[in-house]
């Protein structure tokens, strides 16, 4: 027998299974930490196996261990007076993680390090994950160098450990020559400031190899700068794959430069690598901060900028590929594409096997290798006084492993021989209010890997087509309950893939009015998502949206309008929808509000709002700051209207670009001579029927902007002016809902 993989330490102690020779490939991996009688066991197996080539040893839960492990267990025989080194001649793939950090206390302990990776020079694969230390220890830590050993480890390709251990191997020329990943996969405990000094020895260790073969970095660089940019770059030109991480502390991928514009130097540092095409996450994420708006958005910019980028990787493995049209647009791809197999070091928990491009058969086989132990949930949704359940059965490994508040609502009793929820259809974990189409789309997210059809036609087909409505839907199931279940990558990417749709395709979305209620329902969903997540410019774009579908009906569709007018509690958690529903019912003829859908009630109630808003009041345009009700005579007094806020009330300069004229001039095109002599007749002898038709200005005005305003400055400003108008539309629509009074 050639190989061992088992995912179950406790089940195959019980089966004596430790007694293996002759083995070629040993692959141990465990949920939570094993006995120590197991890890002894575990270590005399890989010693009486002289003839490995590959050892993994790794473990799920590595932050729950009690950190009893030592690496030297492994490497030299420690009961012996001298401490022998064990040597595995062949061995050319080493992956032992979660090992002690304390090792680095003591000077000894180091030098049998060093001894045991000097001794095995088929390395091709090296990593060591330490586990937490304490700040002190990590302060004192004793010097580790594969300097005075040049020729060590000639054949590595892939090092992946903390700074101190990358540092010290990389100071083998011969290590630092052959190397083409260098990954930091340090974890809290490591403290940023200590590890400054081994970032400067890993910088100096590759400059003293100026033909270095590195392909892929990824490191915490405390004192990152734009200088420290250009001299990676220099020292390391092959580089396609760079992620710079941000630290535990600080939210920043440069975190003491103070005069870092991201908006500038990130561009600016990463034109620099010449073969550069997948970049990490956090540098994209510090760029889409500093550029506003949505993060797929500063994404897009960045790409334009840096014209090399072919895709964005987040450190969970999925990667979202950027597109180059052909008309020079960039977008990023609909759905994330997963690093494969290639890509990765070794097979451990922290890469889920659904990330992987797998064939269905393979798929089948992982399946069957998660066992059978399933467990019953019960949807409840509360409609009215009515209460409808549904029973579905799920493993519960699966979405345990992708979520803490699963793990938790699974906990098996211990002790007490009872079967506990979940257990059978009869007592089934209950998870109240969510709806089986949303579970089903969650559970695609579980069982479908990325390959697989339905992934694959997400973002096909007609943007007009019910295709979009569908995709609308599960991306916005999947970014609600994720957020509910505290599935933090799943929700980001799920968002991501979300605004990226509004964003392209709002209008068409709705473009069908036989979706009828269940849209309003859903956008609704939408909008209280975004309003809980606190992302102000999704939800001014879904309440846009929403009420333009809602004033595309006439008096034929009113028994729709009266669906959402009749909805519990709307004006209190809606209420600029509520006042846009009932501008649709006011700007009707008297002939319709005597029609059958209108109660007395209703009527009494129109007619009362009526004498509130004609003529329109004062009171109604308080607060209003863009140019609704008075068309701007310039550019300085449209700029009045929107850039000073109370923060900065102070006037800024005009956009270098061109960008406040360029929004000017789209603004007369959609609030036009026509608009405002509406508004005026409107003042006097009617209801402001203008409100009614206003969403599409908004719409059309957006539009326009977006696809002209592309720089990353001009995306701030256009910014500023759309949430502008959504803050006012907002108040407005608010305050047609106030003048509504319910007649007793």
């Amino acid at each position: 027998m050639t190989h061992v993989y088992t995912s179950s330490l406790q089940h195959i102690a019980s089966m004596s299974a430790f007694n293996f020779g002759e083995l070629k490939t040993l692959t141990v991996t465990s949920e939570h930490e094993p006995h120590s009688d197991l890890f002894c066991a575990i270590a005399q197996m890989m010693h009486r196996n002289p003839d490995l080539r590959s050892i993994l040893f790794d473990c799920k839960y590595a932050e729950m261990l009690k950190w009893k492990w030592s690496l030297v267990d492994f490497i030299c025989d420690a009961f012996s007076p001298n401490k022998p080194i064990f040597v595995w001649p062949n061995l050319s793939h080493l992956v032992l993680r979660f090992w002690k950090g304390k090792l680095w206390q003591s000077t000894e302990e180091v030098a049998l390090l060093v001894r045991f990776l000097v001794a095995h020079p088929k390395l091709e694969t090296l990593v060591l994950q330490e586990t937490y230390i304490e700040d002190t220890e990590d302060q004192t830590a004793k010097p580790f160098s594969l300097a005075v050993h040049p020729d060590s480890l000639p054949a590595l390709k892939r090092l992946l450990g903390s700074p101190r251990l990358i540092a010290g191997v990389l100071e083998s020329r011969a290590a630092c020559s052959s190397v083409e990943r260098v990954i930091d996969n340090s974890e809290e405990g490591f403290d940023s400031e200590v590890k400054v000094p081994y970032i400067d020895r890993i910088l100096d260790a590759l400059e003293n190899v100026p033909d270095n073969q590195i392909q892929r970095l990824r490191l915490e660089i405390p004192q990152l700068n734009r200088n420290l940019y250009s001299r990676i770059a220099q020292l390391a030109p092959k580089i396609r794959f760079l992620e710079f991480l941000r630290s535990f502390e600080l939210d920043s991928t440069s975190p003491k430069d103070n005069g870092f514009d991201p908006l500038i130097d990130i561009p600016s540092g990463l034109n620099e690598f010449p073969n550069l095409k997948i970049i990490g996450r956090h540098i994209a994420k510090d760029f889409a901060r500093a550029f506003g708006g949505h993060e797929h958005d500063g994404i897009t910019e960045l790409a334009r900028q840096v014209p090399r980028i072919a895709a964005v990787h987040a450190l969970s493995g999925n990667v979202m590929p950027i597109h180059r049209h052909s008309s020079g647009e960039v977008s990023i791809a609909d759905s994330p594409r997963f690093l494969d197999n290639a890509d990765y070091d070794w097979i451990t928990f922290a890469v889920d096997w659904r990330h992987r491009v797998i064939s269905q058969r393979q798929l089948k086989g992982l399946r069957a290798a998660l066992g059978t132990h399933t467990i019953t949930l019960r949807m409840e949704v509360s409609c009215y006084s009515l209460k409808t359940y549904y029973l579905r059965r799920v493993h519960a490994s699966l979405i345990k492993a992708e979520s803490q508040v699963f793990e938790d609502m699974f906990a098996m009793p211990d002790g007490d021989g009872t079967r506990s929820d979940g257990a059978s259809d009869q007592r089934p974990v209950v998870i109240p209010q969510v709806e089986p189409g949303q579970f089903r789309n969650l559970m695609k997210m579980f069982y479908c890997p990325p390959s697989s059809r339905f992934f694959v036609s997400l973002g096909g087909g007609d943007p007009t087509n019910a295709v979009q409505w569908d995709n609308f839907k599960f991306y916005l199931d999947i970014a609600s309950l994720s957020h509910r279940f505290a599935m933090s990558e799943m929700e980001e990417w799920a968002k991501n893939q979300f605004s990226q749709l509004i964003s392209s395709w709002g209008e068409a979305i709705i473009s069908r009015p036989q979706w009828g209620h269940p849209a309003v329902l859903a956008l609704l969903e939408a909008i209280e998502y975004a309003q809980i997540i606190q992302d102000w410019p999704m939800s001014g774009d879904l309440k846009n949206i929403l009420q333009y579908y809602l004033s595309r009906s006439d008096y034929t569709e009113l028994p729709e309008l009266f669906k959402v007018f009749r909805m519990p509690d709307l004006r209190i958690k809606h209420p600029s929808i509520f006042g846009c529903v009932f501008i649709l019912f006011l700007r009707e003829s008297r002939e319709v509000w005597r029609g059958g859908d209108f109660t007395k009630t209703d009527r009494i109630a129109l007619y009362s709002e009526l004498v509130d808003l004609i003529p329109l009041p004062e009171s109604f345009k308080k607060s209003v700051r863009s140019p609704l009700f008075n068309k701007p005579d310039d550019l300085d007094n449209f700029r009045k209207h929107f850039l000073p806020t109370p923060s900065s009330p102070t006037l800024p300069d005009p956009c270098r670009n061109g960008c406040d004229q360029v929004m000017m001039n789209f603004w007369l095109e959609e609030f036009g001579d026509d608009y405002y002599k509406e508004i005026s007749s409107d003042s006097v002898s009617g209801p402001p029927s203008w409100l009614a038709f206003i969403h599409n200005c908004r719409l059309n005005w957006a539009k326009k902007a977006r696809q002209k305003l592309q720089c990353g400055k001009c995306r701030q400003c256009y910014v500023r002016y759309i949430e502008q108008l959504d803050k006012d539309l907002e108040l407005l629509f608010a305050r047609v809902g106030n003048y509504y009074r319910e007649i007793e």
